[in-house]
Protein backbone atom coordinates (compact mmCIF):
# COMPACT_ATOMS: atom_id res chain seq x y z
CA UNK A 1 0.00 0.00 0.00
CA UNK A 2 2.75 2.45 0.91
CA UNK A 3 4.39 1.84 -2.37
CA UNK A 4 1.34 2.76 -4.65
CA UNK A 5 0.54 6.11 -2.70
CA UNK A 6 4.59 7.46 -3.15
CA UNK A 7 3.86 7.37 -7.36
CA UNK A 8 0.42 9.39 -7.17
CA UNK A 9 2.30 12.88 -5.86
CA UNK A 10 4.39 12.41 -8.71
CA UNK A 11 2.16 11.74 -11.37
CA UNK A 12 0.13 14.49 -10.57
CA UNK A 13 3.65 16.78 -10.61
CA UNK A 14 4.16 15.77 -14.36
CA UNK A 15 0.44 16.30 -15.46
CA UNK A 16 0.56 19.83 -13.88
CA UNK A 17 3.99 20.18 -15.65
CA UNK A 18 2.45 19.43 -19.01
CA UNK A 19 -0.68 21.37 -18.52
CA UNK A 20 1.58 24.45 -17.37
CA UNK A 21 3.85 23.65 -20.88
CA UNK A 22 1.01 23.32 -22.66
CA UNK A 23 -0.73 26.66 -21.34
CA UNK A 24 1.84 28.56 -22.27
CA UNK A 25 2.39 27.46 -25.67
CA UNK A 26 -1.16 28.18 -26.26
CA UNK A 27 -0.83 31.70 -24.10
CA UNK A 28 2.34 32.60 -26.46
CA UNK A 29 0.24 31.02 -29.56
CA UNK A 30 -2.50 33.55 -29.06
CA UNK A 31 0.11 36.41 -28.80
CA UNK A 32 1.42 35.44 -32.01
CA UNK A 33 -1.73 34.79 -33.50
CA UNK A 34 -3.31 38.66 -32.43
CA UNK A 35 0.02 40.22 -33.48
CA UNK A 36 -0.52 38.49 -36.70
CA UNK A 37 -3.74 39.41 -37.20
CA UNK A 38 -3.01 43.01 -35.99
CA UNK A 39 -0.30 42.92 -38.26
CA UNK A 40 -2.37 41.56 -41.06
CA UNK A 41 -4.89 43.97 -40.84
CA UNK A 42 -1.94 46.89 -41.62
CA UNK A 43 -1.53 45.40 -44.71
CA UNK A 44 -5.24 46.30 -45.19
CA UNK A 45 -5.23 49.96 -47.17
CA UNK A 46 -8.87 50.50 -45.69
CA UNK A 47 -7.34 49.81 -41.83
CA UNK A 48 -4.92 52.66 -42.30
CA UNK A 49 -7.55 54.98 -43.66
CA UNK A 50 -9.66 54.83 -40.84
CA UNK A 51 -7.13 55.40 -38.81
CA UNK A 52 -6.00 58.44 -40.34
CA UNK A 53 -9.47 59.56 -40.42
CA UNK A 54 -9.95 58.99 -36.80
CA UNK A 55 -7.20 60.83 -36.26
CA UNK A 56 -7.63 63.58 -38.27
CA UNK A 57 -7.39 67.08 -36.24
CA UNK A 58 -8.41 70.22 -38.03
CA UNK A 59 -5.56 71.82 -35.20
CA UNK A 60 -3.18 70.23 -37.80
CA UNK A 61 -3.92 72.14 -40.63
CA UNK A 62 -2.77 75.08 -38.96
CA UNK A 63 1.15 73.67 -38.56
CA UNK A 64 1.00 71.94 -42.16
CA UNK A 65 -0.58 74.92 -43.57
CA UNK A 66 1.95 77.71 -41.51
CA UNK A 67 3.80 79.03 -44.80
CA UNK A 68 0.45 79.44 -46.55
CA UNK A 69 -0.79 81.39 -43.89
CA UNK A 70 2.28 83.59 -43.88
CA UNK A 71 1.88 84.33 -47.56
CA UNK A 72 -1.16 86.04 -46.92
CA UNK A 73 -1.06 89.97 -45.73
CA UNK A 74 -0.75 89.33 -41.81
CA UNK A 75 -0.53 93.37 -41.10
CA UNK A 76 -4.58 93.13 -42.69
CA UNK A 77 -5.40 89.44 -41.85
CA UNK A 78 -3.33 87.85 -39.17
CA UNK A 79 -2.48 84.57 -39.10
CA UNK A 80 -4.99 82.96 -36.63
CA UNK A 81 -7.49 85.03 -38.31
CA UNK A 82 -7.08 83.44 -41.90
CA UNK A 83 -7.35 79.98 -39.91
CA UNK A 84 -10.73 80.55 -37.87
CA UNK A 85 -11.73 81.22 -41.76
CA UNK A 86 -10.41 78.04 -42.70
CA UNK A 87 -11.82 75.80 -39.61
CA UNK A 88 -15.11 77.51 -39.68
CA UNK A 89 -15.24 76.62 -43.12
CA UNK A 90 -14.48 72.73 -42.27
CA UNK A 91 -16.86 72.57 -39.56
CA UNK A 92 -19.64 70.67 -41.79
CA UNK A 93 -16.77 67.76 -41.70
CA UNK A 94 -14.13 66.16 -44.29
CA UNK A 95 -14.33 63.25 -45.74
CA UNK A 96 -11.84 60.93 -48.03
CA UNK A 97 -12.52 60.14 -51.48
CA UNK A 98 -10.41 57.26 -53.37
CA UNK A 99 -8.24 58.68 -56.65
CA UNK A 100 -8.23 55.38 -58.59
CA UNK A 101 -6.72 58.06 -61.71
CA UNK A 102 -3.89 58.77 -59.42
CA UNK A 103 -3.21 54.91 -57.54
CA UNK A 104 -1.35 52.11 -58.76
CA UNK A 105 -0.85 49.00 -57.03
CA UNK A 106 1.48 50.12 -53.90
CA UNK A 107 0.52 53.41 -54.23
CA UNK A 108 -3.24 54.52 -52.62
CA UNK A 109 -3.84 58.40 -53.39
CA UNK A 110 -7.17 59.74 -51.81
CA UNK A 111 -8.69 63.06 -51.99
CA UNK A 112 -10.14 65.12 -48.82
CA UNK A 113 -13.86 67.10 -49.30
CA UNK A 114 -15.45 69.38 -47.19
CA UNK A 115 -18.95 69.02 -48.87
CA UNK A 116 -18.59 69.44 -52.25
CA UNK A 117 -14.86 71.49 -52.07
CA UNK A 118 -11.78 69.28 -52.32
CA UNK A 119 -9.49 70.90 -49.42
CA UNK A 120 -6.64 68.42 -50.17
CA UNK A 121 -5.45 64.53 -50.48
CA UNK A 122 -2.87 62.30 -48.84
CA UNK A 123 -1.18 59.15 -49.82
CA UNK A 124 -0.75 55.39 -48.41
CA UNK A 125 2.30 53.44 -49.17
CA UNK A 126 3.42 50.00 -48.50
CA UNK A 127 6.63 49.74 -45.96
CA UNK A 128 9.01 47.21 -46.78
CA UNK A 129 8.69 43.27 -45.15
CA UNK A 130 8.58 43.44 -41.80
CA UNK A 131 7.04 40.34 -39.57
CA UNK A 132 5.72 37.51 -41.06
CA UNK A 133 6.53 38.89 -44.66
CA UNK A 134 3.73 41.16 -44.61
CA UNK A 135 3.57 44.93 -46.00
CA UNK A 136 1.91 47.58 -43.88
CA UNK A 137 0.11 50.17 -45.78
CA UNK A 138 0.90 53.88 -43.93
CA UNK A 139 0.46 57.36 -45.10
CA UNK A 140 3.14 58.46 -46.61
CA UNK A 141 2.16 62.61 -47.56
CA UNK A 142 -0.86 64.84 -47.11
CA UNK A 143 -1.35 68.54 -48.64
CA UNK A 144 -3.83 70.93 -48.40
CA UNK A 145 -4.98 73.11 -50.19
CA UNK A 146 -7.30 76.18 -49.26
CA UNK A 147 -6.36 78.66 -52.29
CA UNK A 148 -9.97 77.93 -53.64
CA UNK A 149 -10.66 80.64 -50.03
CA UNK A 150 -8.36 83.34 -51.80
CA UNK A 151 -9.77 87.06 -52.54
CA UNK A 152 -8.87 89.79 -53.58
CA UNK A 153 -9.61 93.31 -54.55
CA UNK A 154 -9.44 95.81 -56.70
CA UNK A 155 -6.66 98.48 -56.74
CA UNK A 156 -7.98 101.65 -54.74
CA UNK A 157 -7.10 105.14 -56.69
CA UNK A 158 -7.29 107.78 -54.30
CA UNK A 159 -6.12 111.37 -54.01
CA UNK A 160 -2.78 110.97 -52.44
CA UNK A 161 -4.24 113.13 -49.14
CA UNK A 162 -6.23 110.34 -48.35
CA UNK A 163 -6.06 107.32 -46.08
CA UNK A 164 -6.94 103.89 -46.21
CA UNK A 165 -7.60 101.60 -43.80
CA UNK A 166 -7.84 97.20 -44.06
CA UNK A 167 -9.81 95.80 -41.20
CA UNK A 168 -8.31 98.50 -39.18
CA UNK A 169 -4.96 98.96 -40.59
CA UNK A 170 -3.77 101.91 -42.49
CA UNK A 171 -2.07 100.93 -45.58
CA UNK A 172 1.21 102.62 -45.42
CA UNK A 173 3.36 103.70 -48.92
CA UNK A 174 4.58 100.00 -48.82
CA UNK A 175 0.97 99.10 -50.80
CA UNK A 176 1.48 101.92 -53.37
CA UNK A 177 2.37 100.40 -56.75
CA UNK A 178 1.60 103.38 -59.06
CA UNK A 179 2.50 107.00 -57.16
CA UNK A 180 1.98 110.57 -58.48
CA UNK A 181 -0.87 109.89 -60.59
CA UNK A 182 -1.84 113.13 -62.73
CA UNK A 183 -5.70 114.25 -62.25
CA UNK A 184 -7.26 114.11 -66.02
CA UNK A 185 -8.36 117.43 -65.96
CA UNK A 186 -5.47 119.08 -65.10
CA UNK A 187 -3.11 116.87 -67.43
CA UNK A 188 -2.29 119.84 -69.51
CA UNK A 189 -1.48 121.69 -66.65
CA UNK A 190 1.40 120.15 -64.15
CA UNK A 191 3.96 122.01 -65.86
CA UNK A 192 2.57 125.31 -64.70
CA UNK A 193 3.68 126.79 -61.24
CA UNK A 194 0.21 125.72 -60.23
CA UNK A 195 0.79 123.35 -57.07
CA UNK A 196 -1.92 120.25 -58.50
CA UNK A 197 -2.99 117.51 -56.57
CA UNK A 198 -1.95 113.85 -57.43
CA UNK A 199 -3.64 110.11 -56.70
CA UNK A 200 -2.01 106.99 -55.91
CA UNK A 201 -3.15 103.79 -56.41
CA UNK A 202 -2.79 101.24 -53.36
CA UNK A 203 -2.78 97.00 -54.46
CA UNK A 204 -4.01 94.88 -50.81
CA UNK A 205 -2.24 91.10 -51.24
CA UNK A 206 -4.41 88.32 -51.20
CA UNK A 207 -6.59 87.50 -48.30
CA UNK A 208 -8.76 84.55 -46.81
CA UNK A 209 -13.17 85.83 -47.35
CA UNK A 210 -13.82 89.37 -47.22
CA UNK A 211 -11.92 92.28 -45.70
CA UNK A 212 -13.21 95.52 -44.60
CA UNK A 213 -12.04 98.89 -46.78
CA UNK A 214 -12.48 102.39 -45.50
CA UNK A 215 -11.41 105.40 -46.89
CA UNK A 216 -11.11 108.43 -44.97
CA UNK A 217 -10.85 112.04 -46.97
CA UNK A 218 -8.55 114.41 -45.36
CA UNK A 219 -10.86 115.44 -43.25
CA UNK A 220 -11.43 112.46 -41.76
CA UNK A 221 -14.44 111.74 -43.13
CA UNK A 222 -15.83 108.59 -45.06
CA UNK A 223 -15.15 108.80 -48.57
CA UNK A 224 -16.18 106.64 -51.57
CA UNK A 225 -13.25 103.51 -52.42
CA UNK A 226 -14.36 102.22 -55.10
CA UNK A 227 -15.93 104.83 -57.48
CA UNK A 228 -14.58 105.91 -61.18
CA UNK A 229 -15.65 109.64 -60.08
CA UNK A 230 -13.39 109.88 -57.59
CA UNK A 231 -11.20 112.86 -59.20
CA UNK A 232 -14.50 114.81 -59.82
CA UNK A 233 -15.88 114.61 -56.26
CA UNK A 234 -12.32 115.27 -54.65
CA UNK A 235 -12.21 118.41 -56.50
CA UNK A 236 -15.31 119.01 -56.06
CA UNK A 237 -15.31 117.58 -52.06
CA UNK A 238 -15.30 121.60 -51.06
CA UNK A 239 -17.14 123.41 -53.57
CA UNK A 240 -20.56 124.00 -51.71
CA UNK A 241 -23.14 125.30 -53.22
CA UNK A 242 -23.46 128.41 -51.65
CA UNK A 243 -19.30 128.99 -52.90
CA UNK A 244 -20.24 127.90 -56.21
CA UNK A 245 -23.19 130.70 -56.14
CA UNK A 246 -20.55 133.38 -55.13
CA UNK A 247 -18.56 131.91 -57.94
CA UNK A 248 -21.11 131.91 -60.84
CA UNK A 249 -22.17 135.35 -59.64
CA UNK A 250 -18.82 136.34 -60.17
CA UNK A 251 -17.71 134.94 -63.57
CA UNK A 252 -20.54 137.13 -65.58
CA UNK A 253 -19.25 140.75 -63.95
CA UNK A 254 -15.50 139.42 -64.21
CA UNK A 255 -16.21 138.51 -68.52
CA UNK A 256 -17.89 141.90 -68.51
CA UNK A 257 -14.73 143.77 -67.97
CA UNK A 258 -12.61 141.06 -69.63
CA UNK A 259 -14.14 141.34 -73.01
CA UNK A 260 -14.71 145.08 -72.55
CA UNK A 261 -10.71 145.62 -71.67
CA UNK A 262 -9.24 142.93 -74.84
CA UNK A 263 -12.53 144.51 -76.88
CA UNK A 264 -11.26 148.31 -76.97
CA UNK A 265 -14.45 149.45 -75.31
CA UNK A 266 -15.14 152.86 -76.40
CA UNK A 267 -10.83 152.55 -76.80
CA UNK A 268 -10.81 153.57 -73.16
CA UNK A 269 -8.05 150.66 -72.87
CA UNK A 270 -6.74 152.43 -68.96
CA UNK A 271 -10.26 152.72 -67.72
CA UNK A 272 -10.91 149.41 -69.24
CA UNK A 273 -7.88 148.04 -67.50
CA UNK A 274 -8.65 149.25 -64.35
CA UNK A 275 -12.13 148.67 -64.12
CA UNK A 276 -11.02 144.98 -64.78
CA UNK A 277 -8.14 145.26 -61.90
CA UNK A 278 -10.94 145.41 -59.30
CA UNK A 279 -11.60 141.96 -60.31
CA UNK A 280 -8.11 140.63 -60.20
CA UNK A 281 -5.91 138.72 -57.94
CA UNK A 282 -2.85 141.56 -57.82
CA UNK A 283 -0.09 139.73 -58.93
CA UNK A 284 -1.52 137.13 -60.65
CA UNK A 285 -0.89 136.12 -63.54
CA UNK A 286 -3.74 137.69 -65.57
CA UNK A 287 -3.31 141.15 -63.29
CA UNK A 288 0.33 141.13 -64.65
CA UNK A 289 -0.48 140.00 -68.05
CA UNK A 290 -2.84 142.78 -68.85
CA UNK A 291 -1.13 145.46 -67.18
CA UNK A 292 1.73 144.50 -69.17
CA UNK A 293 -0.47 144.96 -72.72
CA UNK A 294 -2.64 147.51 -71.62
CA UNK A 295 -0.82 150.68 -73.56
CA UNK A 296 -0.47 148.17 -76.81
CA UNK A 297 -4.38 148.30 -77.04
CA UNK A 298 -4.76 151.94 -78.03
CA UNK A 299 -3.43 150.39 -81.72
CA UNK A 300 -6.48 147.90 -81.43
CA UNK A 301 -10.01 148.85 -82.89
CA UNK A 302 -13.05 149.32 -80.83
CA UNK A 303 -15.66 146.03 -82.09
CA UNK A 304 -18.13 146.89 -79.82
CA UNK A 305 -18.44 143.55 -78.38
CA UNK A 306 -21.70 142.14 -76.62
CA UNK A 307 -21.71 139.13 -74.71
CA UNK A 308 -24.52 136.93 -75.64
CA UNK A 309 -24.22 134.06 -73.43
CA UNK A 310 -22.11 132.42 -70.70
CA UNK A 311 -22.17 128.94 -69.86
CA UNK A 312 -20.11 127.85 -67.12
CA UNK A 313 -19.90 123.72 -66.88
CA UNK A 314 -17.73 122.97 -63.99
CA UNK A 315 -16.38 124.35 -61.10
CA UNK A 316 -13.85 122.16 -59.56
CA UNK A 317 -11.58 122.68 -56.27
CA UNK A 318 -8.22 122.65 -56.66
CA UNK A 319 -6.34 123.11 -53.31
CA UNK A 320 -5.08 126.48 -51.73
CA UNK A 321 -8.46 128.12 -52.30
CA UNK A 322 -8.51 127.95 -55.89
CA UNK A 323 -10.98 126.96 -58.21
CA UNK A 324 -10.66 125.61 -62.02
CA UNK A 325 -13.63 127.19 -63.89
CA UNK A 326 -14.70 125.49 -67.03
CA UNK A 327 -16.94 127.67 -68.93
CA UNK A 328 -17.81 129.08 -72.94
CA UNK A 329 -18.58 133.02 -73.26
CA UNK A 330 -20.21 133.76 -76.86
CA UNK A 331 -19.24 137.67 -78.04
CA UNK A 332 -21.07 139.32 -80.95
CA UNK A 333 -18.16 141.39 -82.04
CA UNK A 334 -18.27 144.13 -85.32
CA UNK A 335 -16.70 143.52 -88.47
CA UNK A 336 -16.19 144.28 -92.19
CA UNK A 337 -19.76 142.06 -92.50
CA UNK A 338 -21.59 142.81 -89.45
CA UNK A 339 -21.68 141.86 -86.18
CA UNK A 340 -19.91 138.04 -85.89
CA UNK A 341 -20.68 135.51 -83.10
CA UNK A 342 -17.69 134.13 -81.67
CA UNK A 343 -17.23 131.00 -79.23
CA UNK A 344 -14.32 131.58 -76.57
CA UNK A 345 -13.70 127.94 -74.55
CA UNK A 346 -11.56 128.49 -71.53
CA UNK A 347 -10.70 127.58 -68.36
CA UNK A 348 -10.95 130.05 -65.52
CA UNK A 349 -8.44 130.08 -61.94
CA UNK A 350 -10.23 132.14 -59.52
CA UNK A 351 -9.10 132.31 -55.93
CA UNK A 352 -10.40 132.71 -52.42
CA UNK A 353 -8.54 136.64 -51.07
CA UNK A 354 -9.57 138.93 -48.49
CA UNK A 355 -11.16 140.92 -50.72
CA UNK A 356 -13.63 138.37 -51.97
CA UNK A 357 -13.39 135.75 -55.34
CA UNK A 358 -10.55 137.22 -57.45
CA UNK A 359 -9.42 135.79 -61.46
CA UNK A 360 -5.99 134.65 -61.11
CA UNK A 361 -5.63 133.17 -64.61
CA UNK A 362 -6.96 132.31 -67.93
CA UNK A 363 -5.70 128.58 -69.13
CA UNK A 364 -6.79 128.19 -72.44
CA UNK A 365 -7.12 124.48 -73.42
CA UNK A 366 -10.54 123.72 -72.23
CA UNK A 367 -10.92 120.04 -73.44
CA UNK A 368 -14.28 118.95 -71.84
Amino acid sequence: MSRVCKKKPSFMKGLLAYAVFFLCAAVIGLIVLFRFLDEYEKTRPERAVEQYMASFDVERIRDVEKDFLLSLDTNIQPPDVSFAIIKEFLEPGVKEVKDPANSTDDRISYVLECGDTVIGSFELLQSEEIAFGLRPWYVSREDFDFSFLLNSCDPITVPKDYKVFCNGYLLDSSYIVEDNIKFDFFRDYYDTDYRLPFLCTYRIGEFLSDIDVEVLDETGSSAEAYNDNVQEEYLERYCDDEKKAEIKAFIPEFIDKYVAFTGSSKYNYRTNYYALEDYLVMGGDLQIRTFNTMDSLIFGSYRNNVITDIQIRKILDVGDGRYMCDLTYYVDCWGIWGFVNTENVIRLIVQNTDKGIKAAEILEKATY
